[in-house]
């Protein structure tokens, strides 16, 4: 599975007395875009694993909200 995930304001960011302080970014907007992926292996009709990822492609500023995430899960039912 893949899936591209944008998110942005659908108005400009008010930051009221903060603005200038160093406390937020000055940015009057923000676009997050991230790419995410996964798959299921199963190995027995009892047990799996799930693997999944998620990577933000844009580079600058406050739309790069993190590095990189990484999941693995691993189920047995009894």
């Amino acid at each position: 599975m893949i899936e591209l995930h944008y998110s942005t304001t659908t108005q400009d960011q008010d930051y009221g007395p903060f603005v200038g302080t160093g406390l937020f970014t000055e940015d009057s907007r923000l676009d997050v875009l991230n790419l995410t992926g996964g798959f299921l292996v199963q190995f027995t009709p009892m047990s799996y694993m799930k693997v999944g990822g998620v990577a933000p492609l844009r580079t600058t500023g406050s739309d790069k909200a993190f590095d990189a995430e990484f999941g693995l899960q691993f189920t047995r039912r009894y």
